[in-house]
């Protein structure tokens, strides 16, 4: 396990240097930077704070030029891309890129150790292990845990609260919805498409006290308490994020600007074919041309042939809802313009994957144990 989490790290920390700055990345890492050394948030307010703030968090070490008088960040109206060029062009690309996409990496591993740990718990140590392989060679995870962008960080943080969700689920301990509550808030922190998940936790939560014993009112109570205390706590994360800020609408203020500087002429591609409203089978068309034949194909025979009673339906809910979910809504509401998009339903969809391997390979070979001991048998 410790292996394959240091090649968690180890790929891309290879490969990073190979890469010039993709787009995204020359408006994010110095909007971050001028968020921890001014307090303030002017620059790319399309996207919440933290993951750029995690990004530039090292640059703070370093010897950097920064001029906050900048009409492109302190004039009256901003300019995020042309503040990036400036910053990059006075600090040098490659270092400041080396630096920046450090924290990335890093948060892939934390997100491995999840798969680990999840699959461990929920299926036995030797799925952890299997789910983390995968992990540790899937492509997308590999070519988008090196870049500093927002997609990487929404993953990680989704599957940490849905999987302490799953925890409270298990054990009733309220410590567990507590965690959830804090990674929901750096979900949404992380990138604003994370609003997905708040239809699941009331989702889940509903059908896990609807299994209790109890009068209805007993569990409804008990239902909003602890709802209430998850949405509570991501709410003064987010606000945290935000310098507290003062403004009572400062998230949807965010939310809202999202494509607010979209071009109408834009037009988005796949298969030789150009459209000005995209395709609803984008995503899915672009999950399976981008995702190992090997794994598509265990995952459709773990589709088709899982058992529910193996773990419960309820377990398998938690696996497959949000995947489905964040799906669906990407598949009706984003933009055309790649799998990172839907990067957040893989860590899912590898651990239903690597809990359905090892389940298979546990049956197979019990009963080859119980045909070794009927032919023995039968020599006597």
């Amino acid at each position: 396990m410790i292996v394959l989490l240091f090649l968690v790290f180890l790929i891309p920390f290879l490969t990073m240097r190979n890469f010039s700055p993709v787009s995204d990345e020359i408006s994010h890492l110095p909007s971050g930077y001028s968020y921890l050394k001014t307090g303030e948030i002017k620059l790319n307010p399309q996207h919440p704070p933290l993951i750029k703030m995690l990004a530039a968090l090292p640059l703070l070490f370093l010897d950097i030029k920064f001029n906050a008088d900048d009409p492109a960040l302190a004039g009256p109206q901003t300019n995020e891309w042309q503040f990036g060029r400036n910053f990059l062009s006075d600090n040098g690309i490659d270092r400041i890129f080396f630096w920046g996409r450090i924290p990335m990496i890093l948060l892939s591993v934390l997100l491995g150790w999840y798969i680990f740990r999840w699959g461990r718990e929920l299926f036995g140590y030797s799925a952890g292990v299997a789910a983390l392989f995968i992990y540790t060679l899937m492509p997308n995870i590999i070519a988008h845990s090196q870049l500093v962008t927002t997609d990487m960080g929404l993953t990680v943080f989704s599957f940490i609260s849905i999987y302490y969700l799953w925890k409270f689920n298990s054990t009733g301990n309220r410590k567990n919805a507590i965690f959830s509550g804090l990674n929901l808030g750096l979900a949404l922190g992380s990138k604003f498409s994370a609003v997905f998940l708040l239809p699941v936790f009331p989702v889940l939560l509903a059908v896990y006290f609807s299994k209790k014993p109890g009068a209805v009112l007993y569990k409804f109570n008990s239902f909003l308490k602890i709802i209430l205390l998850i949405f509570g706590l991501a709410f003064l994360v987010i606000w945290g994020l935000y310098f507290f800020s003062s403004d009572p609408a400062f998230y949807w203020n965010g939310l809202s600007s999202v494509y607010a500087d979209h071009n109408p002429d834009f037009q988005y591609y796949l298969n030789d074919n150009f459209s000005s409203i995209g395709w609803w089978y984008y995503f899915i068309f672009a999950f399976i041309i981008k995702t190992p034949i090997s794994f598509l194909a265990t995952l459709l025979a773990a589709l088709v042939f899982f058992r529910k009673n193996s773990i419960g339906l309820l377990n398998y809910l938690f696996l497959l809802f949000p995947a489905a979910l964040f799906l669906f809504i990407a598949s009706w509401r984003a933009h055309n313009i790649g799998v990172r998009y839907i990067l957040v339903i893989y860590p899912f969809l590898i651990l239903f994957v690597g809990g359905w391997i090892t389940k298979q390979f546990r049956i197979s070979n019990f009963e080859f144990r119980i045909s070794s001991i009927k032919i023995k048998t039968g020599m006597v």
